[in-house]
Parts: structure tokens; sequence; C-alpha cells
């Protein structure tokens, strides 16, 4: 059979979380041995990308790093919790080999729980990419960036990408265009740029493919998830919120200290919790409990 190639990209303060993201994908996926891994970052020559191709070869995993120049990328916007490794994934069809014409795309900050072949299997030769509709967790006016408002707007966390496609309408100098032009706009990155350069070239997938952060709350806190009896396929922590933080009150966090005890990074402690975020998490709890609450008195 064919290998499943899937990128990822990282720099040194996330290859623990790529770690953990990893190993969820080996022991979810029915035949590992089929993954070809390409692993892309600036760091590779950091103590951690050591620890993590020791641990990626005691998983048989086939992993290729390669390495990436920010220089390429050391002049895009960035802000908050969001890294400059994440406008890697615009040179992928640069990137990965010629004989490579489709690929998954996996940020570090999720796990796979579902056998990653069914999203592989996912048709796109029609497509530029496929992935899940963001949930937004504040209104916006994406008119700015030359959507419509209301247009079909994927998180680009979980993507199946058409290289070929790319590599055929020479997307590069698309994206970089667009950058150059919209860079007071990109309040999502490389997210925004993938969604207006592709618009109409974009495969919608069902929901379960990338739970995000919005959904999981509305989801389990209390109700079970809605769409199906079972588990998402990936849960994806979004937002600055991480379930390795103390202050990160996801309904789903204690998944990432399972697969955690996997890696060569299962002695992790969370560092002490300040006096902020004991506020912003007594804040998020108790607008979960208020908006619950809510919805089940109006059913």
């Amino acid at each position: 059979m064919s290998n499943i190639n899937i990128a990822v990209a990282a720099d040194q303060s996330f290859v623990q979380h790529l770690a953990v993201m990893l190993a969820s994908l080996h022991d979810n996926t029915a035949s590992p041995d089929r993954i070809k891994l390409y692993v892309i970052s600036s760091e590779l020559e950091a103590e951690g990308f050591n620890r993590l191709k020791i641990f990626l070869n005691e998983l048989n995993l086939d992993a290729e790093f390669i390495d990436f120049d920010d220089g390429l990328v050391n002049d895009y916007p960035v802000d908050g919790h969001i890294q400059i490794s994440s406008y890697y994934r615009l040179f992928l069809h640069q990137l990965l080999p010629e004989s490579c014409e489709e690929c998954i795309y996996l940020d570090a900050d999720l796990l796979v729980l579902d056998d990653i072949s069914k999203f592989w299997n996912i048709d796109i030769k029609l497509n530029a990419i496929a992935g899940v509709l963001d949930s937004q967790s504040e209104p916006r006016d994406i008119s700015l960036l030359g959507l419509k408002n209301g247009s079909e707007y994927i998180n680009a966390g979980v993507l199946k990408i058409n290289l070929a496609y790319w590599r055929n309408h020479k997307v590069h100098g698309i994206f970089k265009k667009f950058i150059e032009t919209h860079r007071q706009y990109l309040l999502r990155h490389d997210q925004d740029v993938l969604n207006v350069c592709f618009d109409g070239a974009k495969l919608l997938v069902d929901q379960s493919w990338n739970l995000t952060r919005a959904p999981a709350f509305k989801s389990y806190l209390p109700l079970l998830f809605r769409q199906s009896s079972a588990m998402p396929k990936i849960v994806h922590y979004t937002s600055a919120f991480k379930p390795w933080n103390r202050d990160d009150p996801h309904p789903l966090r204690g998944l990432y200290w399972k697969y955690l005890k996997k890696t060569p990074w299962a002695g992790y402690r969370m560092p002490p919790i300040t006096l902020r975020q004991r506020w912003n998490t007594f804040y998020l709890r108790m607008a979960l409990i208020y908006f619950n609450l809510k919805r089940m008195m109006t059913r």
C-alpha cells in the first residue's frame, strides 16, 4: 500500500508537544508502517529534536527531518501564541519531494484519536486543500481579506493537501504577494493566507477530524458529542490555553497527559499557576457552566 505522507512543523519550545501528538498518531493508526513523516524545523540541532529522533526510531516511524531557513519568513506577522513555524506549511510544495503529490499537515498541539488512513483516503484531486470549518471565538470582518463574510473558512491545523495542485498553480508567488498586501489584516496568519488564496478550491470535511476548543466545550461540557457517540477523531487544543498548563479547563485535556506518558517527556511537570491564571480558569469555568445550563434550560 502507498505511504501516508504527513508533514509537521515545530520549534524547540514545541517539540515535547509534537512528540505527544506523534505518539497518539502512532497508537491509533492501524498500519503505522505506512506513515512517511516529514518533520520541519529551523532548530533541528537542538537537544529536544535529538530526543525526538530517538523516540521516532523506537516507534519505527519512517521520519525525514527537513531544515528550514527562518530568513524566508522572519518578516511575516506573528503575535500571541502563534509561532513563526506556523508559516512553514506554506512551503510544503517546495520542501517535500516532487514524488509526493499529496500530504496531511498536522499541528503539534493536537491528538490523533482515530486511524489517520481514513483522513488520507479523502479524495482531493479537484481541490487544493481539505479541512474542517473553523469555529472562531469572536466575530470578524473577513471581507478585509477579500472574502465575503459568511464564506467557508477552514482551520489550518489539520489539512489534506494537494501538493500537485499547489505546484501546478505556482502558489508560492501568490502566497507571498497576498501577505505583502494584506499583512495588517492577517489576524490568523498563514490560515488567512490559505483560506483566501484557495477560496473556491477547499473541500470541507466532518468536524470530528479537527475538534477545536469552542466545539469541544459545547460538546463535552456537560453533553456528549452530538454528531456521534464516539470520541472525536482529532482533538485540537486551539487558543493560548494549552493542556500542559495549569490554567486550561479543556474537558479533554487529560488525553494529552495520557499520551505524554508514552514519550521521553513523561516526567514533565506543570509550572506553578499564577494569580492571573487562576482568575482566567475561574472565569472560563463559570462561563461554561452558565452557557451549558442556559442551553439545557432552553431545550
